[in-house]
């Protein structure tokens, strides 16, 4: 798989008399990514009393499993009363958490473009649960992993609307940033 070390080359061997060895080692073509590289006889040896004969054969490197969760979040809504809702603060920033990155890879070198995401709601009337879901950032699957995209969560919570609430009341207030002018 994508990242991990080689496994050993094995080889076996037939028609060996008594204590005699090969010595040496098998090799594979050079190369990390995903793909298929040759078995070659590198550097193996029966000794010279012995002719051998090298059947070949492929190391397969396949893809690594990447997984991008997309972070959950909070956000709270103020109700003004009378079954009123009002949303002052902007959404919050989306953010993803990306597992899986192996062989020195990194965010910006595995994927093309930036992160987007969908959003189940942007307007809310009422508190509850709304799925934030991570969108794949190309076209093109990167060459060295298999991503899956992870819904999160984002948490609508109601909050008393501090910033109106001095103004209940009072028959000339009115809201100016956070102080109640009046």
């Amino acid at each position: 798989m994508y990242g991990e070390d080689d496994p050993i080359l094995a080889y076996t061997t037939v028609g060996l008399v008594g204590e005699d060895e090969f010595t040496g080692a098998l090799s594979r073509q050079p190369g990390e990514n995903v793909g298929t590289y040759s078995i070659n006889i590198g550097n193996l040896s029966p000794g010279i009393n012995y002719t051998m004969t090298f059947v070949p054969a492929n190391l397969t490197i396949t893809k690594a499993a990447l997984t991008v969760r997309a972070d959950d979040k909070d956000y709270y809504i103020y109700y003004g009363g009378k079954n009123k809702y009002f949303q002052f603060d902007p959404l919050p920033v989306w953010t993803s958490t990306i597992t899986g990155l192996t062989n020195g890879d990194t965010e910006q070198t595995v994927f093309s473009s930036a992160a987007t995401y969908k959003i189940q709601q942007t307007i809310f009337t009422g508190p509850g649960t709304f799925s934030i879901t991570p969108l794949p950032r190309s076209m093109y699957s990167p060459q060295n992993y298999n991503v899956t995209y992870v819904k999160g969560a984002l948490y609508v919570k109601i909050q008393q609307d501090q910033r109106t609430h001095c103004c209940r009341g009072r028959r000339q207030g009115y809201l100016k940033g956070y102080e109640c002018i009046g």
